[in-house]
């Protein structure tokens, strides 16, 4: 698990200091989590920014060597929401930037799209492009992404995400590509970012009716709601309560990850200030939803377990707000969509999928709106 502070460009920020950062990990690593995931923002690669570089590689080096599994999220860049590149000009600089930081960081896993709609803002022609709207493309660019990893970093999973809510978007076209790149045999695990009742409605549709050819399934980022009522505390015993629903969903479909977004609420219903000081006292507090989880993880703790884990990780903000706006029916030429009949996953026993949680992670990815995008030198 991570503190929101590595991810983007939040360590770049004048009052993220080193204690700061470390008092966030401190947070989350007190949860019982042995992962971290990080949302990775290019910027630092794209200006050149050495000092930025260290830092992210002082924590992943670090990480790494007390034996916590690293998870990178990619996350575009900053700079691209102000200028956007086109389609043809992002997917160069896409495939280039994953095999830039799997090269150096060998994550143990590494989601390379995360949700295909996150990434309208930063991408000139979306709208206009019909390659940005053709599955076909998709898919291409998926085993390319996949590839550049691996060429890299063999032992790295790779895994693609969606918003869960894939049939209440403005258009199939995101359900569309995942039924698609499931069929991609280099791709490691798919995941879903719940966060309201279609979220798991739609999940479970698509894992009945598409399936998910036989790769481990996530749920990569999940929280109770999202927006501006998250820091409401009025939500405290609401979301602790969650913590065992989206945990029991978890457990239903079989799902090797779980994935808790908005983990500044382990800490405090208030908004995270923005000043060192404040930050420091901030992530002393904990909240009934840190203790839920806490409580999931040590109650399944040092129990062996069979080849599927249920892991919590957390995350940053939703993008499924973010639609691709045109729907396509088109599929990848060397893939197909044959749909299976029920949700993938061993048959287990309730005291088997009690067991799964052994290998519980915690990831903590940094969107969080205050922080999002904005650097120190801009």
């Amino acid at each position: 698990m991570i503190d929101p502070g590595l991810s983007h460009d939040n360590p770049f920020q004048s009052y993220m200091t080193q204690p700061v950062l470390n008092s966030e990990l401190d947070m989350l690593l007190g949860t019982g989590a042995q992962s971290i995931r990080i949302e990775i923002g290019y910027d630092a690669w794209l200006e050149n920014d050495t000092q930025g570089i260290a830092t992210l590689d002082h924590y992943i080096n670090g990480m790494q060597s007390n034996g916590t599994q690293v998870v990178i999220a990619d996350a575009g860049a900053g700079l691209y929401y102000s200028n956007p590149l086109t389609w043809a000009q992002f997917k160069v600089a896409w495939i280039q930037r994953v095999q830039t930081i799997a090269e150096r960081y060998h994550p143990a896993y590494y989601i390379v799209i995360k949700e295909p709609g996150f990434y309208v803002p930063q991408i000139s022609d979306a709208s206009t492009n019909t390659q940005f709207q053709n599955v076909s493309d998709w898919g291409n660019l998926t085993l390319a992404l996949v590839n550049a990893v691996k060429q890299v970093s063999p032992n790295t999973k790779v895994g693609f995400t969606v918003p869960a809510n894939l049939y209440h978007q403005q258009s199939y076209l995101q359900a569309d590509i995942l039924s698609a790149v499931i069929h991609i045999p280099q791709l490691d695990f798919i995941g879903f970012d719940i966060y309201n009742i279609n979220g798991f409605e739609d999940t479970l549709r698509f894992l009945t009716q598409i399936g998910s050819n036989g790769k481990p399934v996530w749920s990569a980022e999940a929280w109770s709601t999202e927006g501006t009522g998250v820091f409401n505390s009025s939500r405290a015993s609401l979301d602790a309560e969650w913590a065992q629903v989206v945990y029991d969903f978890a457990l239903h479909i079989h799902a090797q990850v779980l994935a808790p977004f908005y983990t500044d609420a382990f800490a405090s219903y208030q908004q995270p200030p923005t000043n060192t000081a404040n930050l420091l006292s901030y992530y002393q507090g904990r909240t009934p939803v840190f203790t839920a989880f806490q409580n999931i993880i040590a109650q399944n703790k040092g129990v062996s377990t069979s080849s599927t884990t249920a892991t919590i990780f957390t995350s940053p903000a939703s993008s499924s707000n973010n639609t691709v706006s045109t729907q396509s029916t088109s599929t990848p030429s060397t893939v197909s969509t044959t749909p299976t009949s029920s949700i993938p996953g061993p048959k287990l026993s309730r005291g088997e999928e009690l067991l799964i949680a052994f290998a519980i992670i915690f990831i903590v990815i940094a969107i969080v709106a205050m922080y999002f995008g904005v650097r120190k030198n801009q």
